[in-house]
Order: structure tokens, then C-alpha cells, then sequence
């Protein structure tokens, strides 16, 4: 089925994005957000470390994916399958994205991360991760068969994760991006993300008391990196089979 959603999104954005082993499908409300509020819903430790969520219904994600997505030049989110799966429904893996993307600059971030547990800890993250590097640092035009898609050509994909969040570190590590820095009190968090928080007890009289602050790892992998053996790297984690 042709998508037919206005992304709103500031680069060209293909129809999907697939291997052999998964693809990625830009975000249609209309046919993706039902399974995914469905899915998510019994799972709200799915966002225990992300600055959103978690959303029990459409009535709390519809706001939240006009506001922090759609409207917003710089971010596209894409749904998750799993080919392994078959066509149906019960490959759907989840929801990734890319935000912060900047034309001027040729960079962008890769976040709204959620895996369903069922596809946790097998190829889904690593590929949908890979796919979507391949399209941001692959320079525009003829690219190699294996992926037959153009890339963007940007300079730069970056990841920002909870320092404690050490699962998400190690995808972004094992796919070739570095730790550029860790950025200490970078986030104010909600008063019942207690437990993902830094541990220090705020200031007398903060502004925000009874809201604890998060540190966040700084990763990035940059077009450089990308043509000295990252791509093949990446290439690598995406063919394993567990």
C-alpha cells in the first residue's frame, strides 16, 4: 500500500526502507498508531528511560505524535516489521525515528525508540538501527544493491541515551557510533521516572523540586567514520543471526 501521509519531514522520504530482514515504513496514523497503542499499553517499562510516554490509548498518543512529530520539520518516525514474520500485523516490532534533522547542517539524531518485548534481543533493533543509517550517511545517488536505496548524504547521526540506559549505549556502540560525551545534568525529569534518575539530592530551593535530573551519553557516528569501515560494520551487526 503507497503511503499517502504528508511526513512534513525535510529531506525526501522513500515509500519503506528494508533488507531481507525487516522494513521500516514512514508513520500513517490511520494504519499504524491502533497497533501500536495496542501493543504498547500492556508495556509501560517500555518508556521507562525515554522523555515520553507511556500511552495507554490514542487519545494520549494522537497530541503527542501531531506536536513532537508531524508538525516538527526535523523529526519522521517510521513503523518496525519484521519480514521474518510474514506480512500480517503480527510482524510489527515497533516504532523508530529520526528528529533534530537539519538540512543546513547534514545531520540528524536517531530516537523514539520502542521495541516490543517480542522482538527484544534478536535482529529487529540492530536492523532498524542499520537501515536507517544506511539512508542517513550513504551519499546521494547509486548505492549498492544490498540496500538499492539513495542516500541522504549527511555528515552526521547522533544518539542520546540515559547514562543508566546501558542496553540502548551498547545497540548504538555495537552499530559504530562513539561516545562523544556525557552531558551531567542534561534533563529534567518527571517526578515518577525516580528510579532512572541521577541518584544526587537537588539543591535547597531548586525550581523544579521533586523533579530529579538525568545524565545523557552523547554518541555519534559521522560520514568519515561511515566510508572506514563503518558501513561494513554495521553491515555485520545487521547479518548476524542472533
Amino acid at each position: 500500500m503507497t503511503n499517502v501521509f504528508d511526513q512534513n519531514f525535510c529531506f525526501p522520504v522513500p515509500a519503506v526502507l528494508e533488507n531481507p530482514r525487516l522494513k521500516l515504513i514512514p508513520w500513517d496514523p490511520s494504519l499504524h498508531s491502533n497497533i501500536y497503542v495496542q501493543s504498547i499499553a500492556p508495556h509501560p517499562e517500555l518508556f521507562d528511560y525515554l522523555p515520553f510516554g507511556p500511552f495507554n490509548s490514542r487519545k494520549t498518543f494522537d497530541p503527542w505524535f501531531e506536536e513532537r512529530i508531524h508538525k516538527q520539520r526535523g523529526q519522521i518516525a517510521f513503523a518496525i516489521f519484521d519480514k521474518t514474520q510474514g506480512d500480517s500485523d503480527k510482524g510489527f516490532a515497533g516504532m523508530i525515528g529520526l528528529l533534530n534533522a537539519s538540512s543546513s547542517h547534514l545531520s540528524t539524531e536517531i530516537g523514539f525508540v520502542t521495541i516490543l518485548p517480542a522482538f527484544q534481543r534478536s535482529h529487529v533493533a540492530s536492523n532498524a538501527v542499520g537501515l536507517l543509517l544506511n539512508w542517513a550517511l550513504n551519499p546521494p545517488g547509486p548505492v549498492p544493491v544490498d540496500f538499492a536505496l539513495m542516500g541522504l548524504g549527511l555528515r552526521r547521526v547522533y544518539w542520546n541515551a540515559n547514562t543508566l540506559n546501558t542496553r540502548s549505549i551498547a545497540l548504538a556502540e555495537r552499530l559504530g557510533l562513539k561516545l562523544e560525551a556525557v552531558l551531567r545534568w542534561d534533563r529534567v525529569l518527571p517526578a515518577d521516572r525516580v528510579a532512572f534518575a541521577r541518584k544526587d539530592a537537588l539543591r535547597k530551593d531548586d525550581p523544579r523540586e521533586g523533579q530529579p535530573g538525568r545524565d545523557t551519553a552523547l554518541l555519534a557516528i559521522c560520514w568519515d567514520d561511515w566510508v572506514n569501515g563503518g558501513r561494513e560494520k554495521a553491515v555485520h551487526v545487521m547479518e548476524r543471526v542472533s
